[in-house]
């Protein structure tokens, strides 16, 4: 294994990054449901998001006596410049301003953009990155995820309130000796290599997988610290790794986020695996990591619309293996079905559902409550005896008006 800086390529490709690409709105407030404005060649609409009055997305506008020749969509270039999830459409220029799936883009509009503007404004001063990364990692990939990793410390960063050392890995199948040797990551290294064989067999390449995911204090270590990373086949390229690939390291850096708020009580108030989801159940945990991972893998809103479109097309697919996704079809089952898998020993749908579901009950959390509401989550992980005590704390509802609140979102997005 050799351990690599890049802290001259990382500022150099880092200098080149795009600021949040916030979408332009309407100057004047939004006052009266369903008045309109033309701004900057797009006509928007005032709705009702929760119990406020938003502009939704907009829809291009031309006057009918004008004819122009349509202008080709320009291809998005993702905040770490990879050709993985890069394509577009228009469907939020085409929806109908009053449809349910209007008021869905425009949560979905708000979260995203909430979520890169904490990002913009934050700071690394806390985090200190350390990267390890095999001699065979692909190096467009390499660059990709270093880009990636440095974008989000920048809102990672404001969550840690004093210097903490995050070690960063990206390795490939050749990286075996390293990781079973590595006291970091062994424990978990039987499922690393499940993988790496089925690789060799030139199955399954389309994925990459996390390897790292916590803050601990490794045995041979005094001090914990923060581990994240992900392997793939040596042999990738952004464009041979599927489109959902692209956000694995940003979410499974957000874990020792997750964890740096946990860590010292882990051992006493977790004992077994249903004392942990009782505080942090699976839609909380995976869930809200996709939430952000979505945000910061997409540089753009058409981008991040995309990457969750596939998705749930995905998991609309998955019905069969996954029976909760067929119970998404009307708001009092989602809510039952969130109720349903709060832990993972009484579902077995529980931890695979929670990545999608929980993303999108925490993306209406972050429309609505902004991302302190969301951040004060995360810092109340402790509160009380339960998530339940969590969410009272921080939002100031129980877990069941949560749900209530956040399930017509879910069901917009399955319908």
């Amino acid at each position: 294994m050799r351990n690599f800086r890049f802290f001259a390529v990382v500022l150099m490709l880092f200098s080149l990054i795009p600021p949040a690409q916030a979408a332009s709105k309407p100057s004047g407030a939004c006052k009266v449901k369903n008045q309109t404005q033309i701004f900057q060649g797009k006509k928007y609409t005032c709705i009702q998001s929760g119990k406020k009055l938003v502009w939704d997305a907009g829809r291009k506008y031309q006057p009918a006596t004008q004819k122009t020749t349509p202008t080709p969509t320009p291809k998005p270039v993702l905040n770490n410049s990879s050709p993985i999830n890069s394509t577009t459409n228009n469907t939020q220029s085409e929806i109908s301003t009053n449809s349910p799936l209007s008021e869905y883009l425009a949560i979905k509009q708000k979260a995203y953009e909430n979520i890169r503007s904490a990002a913009e404004s934050g700071n690394t001063k806390n985090l200190n990155l350390i990267y390890h990364i095999g001699n065979d990692f692909p190096v467009e990939l390499r660059n990709i995820y270093t880009q990636q990793v440095e974008y989000s410390a920048k809102l990672y960063g404001t969550f840690f309130d004093k210097k903490t050392n995050v070690h960063i890995y990206m390795y490939t199948e050749k990286d075996a000796d390293a990781i079973t040797s590595d006291p970091a990551m062994n424990f978990n290294a039987q499922g690393f290599l499940d993988w790496f064989k089925r690789w060799s067999t030139g199955n399954d390449r389309q994925h990459n997988i996390g390897i790292a995911s916590y803050y601990i204090t490794p045995r041979g270590q005094n001090t914990p610290q923060g581990y994240a990373g992900l392997a793939l086949h040596s042999s990738s390229t952004p464009t041979s790794l599927r489109a959902y690939s692209i956000q694995v390291m940003p979410h499974e850096f957000f874990h020792v986020v997750q964890d740096f708020f946990i860590q010292s009580e882990r051992d006493a108030k977790f004992p077994d695996k249903d004392s942990y989801d009782r505080y942090f159940p699976p839609v909380f945990r995976e869930g809200s990591a996709n939430t952000i991972s979505f945000a910061l893998a997409s540089n753009s809103f058409t981008d991040y619309q995309n990457l969750y479109s596939g998705f749930i097309k995905e998991k609309k697919n998955q019905v069969d293996s996954v029976p909760t996704f067929g119970k998404l079809n009307s708001v009092p089952n989602i809510v039952n079905s969130l109720k349903s898998i709060e832990y993972s020993s009484k579902n077995p749908d529980a931890h695979e559902s929670s990545y999608c579901i929980g993303q999108l009950l925490f993306e209406w959390v972050i429309a609505e409550y902004g991302f302190d509401g969301y951040r004060k989550l995360i810092v109340n992980q402790l509160a009380g005896k339960s998530f339940e005590d969590n969410v009272k704390k921080s939002l100031g509802i129980t877990l069941s008006q949560l749900y209530e609140k956040a399930a017509p979102h879910i069901y917009n997005a399955f319908i």
